[in-house]
């Protein structure tokens, strides 16, 4: 094996290597867990939102 190849075997049981990775993999998770949050939060707006103008549409249709 040549010593200019990217994954080295001493490499992979670097632990500081191995900790870059494993805190890389963590930060993506959390970006992600919040991304699907913000976007939740932003489909409820809508909903309740709608749902607010169906209630005021059915109000005026039934007096009227």
């Amino acid at each position: 094996m040549s010593s200019t190849t990217a994954w080295n075997t001493k490499d992979i049981f670097n632990r500081e290597f191995l900790m870059g990775w494993l805190f890389a993999a963590f930060a993506l998770v959390w970006f992600a867990v919040f991304v699907y949050l913000f976007d939740l939060g932003k489909k409820q707006r809508a909903m309740t939102k709608e749902i607010e103008d169906l209630k005021t549409r059915l109000a005026r249709e039934a007096k009227g």
